[in-house]
């Protein structure tokens, strides 16, 4: 097994992205529990993902890719500052490699942007995994778990799924103070690709957004490194612009 790389899923609703989601959770499914997925149960699935996905202004999604080839993912959403996991599903072959424990972690960056806590339901035989990343159940007895976000102090540069209402005004501010415009609600409504650059206090300081055929567009912030911010942004734009373009041209063949 190559190095697993974590990549945020700006888009979950682009094609074959369920289809991959289906095809874990089912095989994950029948390794633990020894239960196989019925196509009733598929259809109920993929519906659940459409419904939470259109009726949910800030969702998250990310996927673990062994090369080209997506072995587990994590989704959510976050909705009055609670963010909620709707999913986490790792291929039997993989699940000895803490991959399910990196893709919470990073579950727990996304939902930090939005929210201060973290709620999930646990499958029976997934408590012990969650209670060993910190969640407790809501009462006794229950696989209801909570976990209270904790946002590290430090710099960092971030996928952005959903601009919360702070960091909307400073992205605005931003591009204000450089005379460039902004759609943010088209940003947001079309879940186009974004990564910021958060200072110690969780405080936008730049930003830079990929338009696909419109190319990407970079805002820093006034009296900022703009040489420093700039190649950090555009690092994490590039790594992920480069795996996820692999991964869909080698989706495509074999759909």
């Amino acid at each position: 097994m190559t190095d697993i790389n974590i990549l945020p899923i700006f888009n979950q609703a682009a094609p074959n992205i369920w289809d991959d989601f289906l095809r874990i959770r089912a095989s994950a499914m029948q390794h633990v529990y020894n239960h196989n997925m019925t196509q009733n149960e598929r259809d109920d699935a993929r519906a659940e993902y459409a419904a939470v996905w259109r009726r949910r202004g800030f969702n998250f999604a990310f996927g673990a890719y062994n090369g080209s080839d997506i072995v587990g993912f994590v989704n959510g959403d976050c909705v009055n500052r609670v963010a909620t996991i709707r999913g986490l599903y790792v291929l039997p072959e993989c699940m000895s490699n803490n991959i399910g424990g990196q893709l919470l972690k990073y579950a727990e960056s996304a939902g930090a942007m939005g929210a201060r806590l973290l709620d999930l339901v646990s499958l029976l035989k997934s408590c012990r995994f969650y209670e060993k990343h910190g969640y407790r159940a809501v009462m006794r007895g229950s696989n209801q778990y909570r976990k209270k976000i904790q946002s590290k102090i430090q710099c960092k540069t971030v996928p952005v799924f959903h601009t919360p209402p702070a960091m909307t005004r400073e992205c605005v501010q931003i591009s204000s103070d450089n005379h460039q415009k902004l759609d943010m609600e088209r940003v947001n409504v079309e879940h186009l690709p974004m990564f910021a650059y958060l200072d110690s206090m969780s405080v936008t300081r730049g930003f830079i957004v990929d338009n696909g055929p419109g190319g990407t567009e970079i805002y820093i912030g006034a009296h900022q490194p703009v040489d420093f911010i700039a190649k950090r942004l555009m690092r994490a734009h590039g790594e992920w612009s480069a795996a996820y373009q692999k991964i869909m041209q080698n989706s495509q063949k074999i759909h």
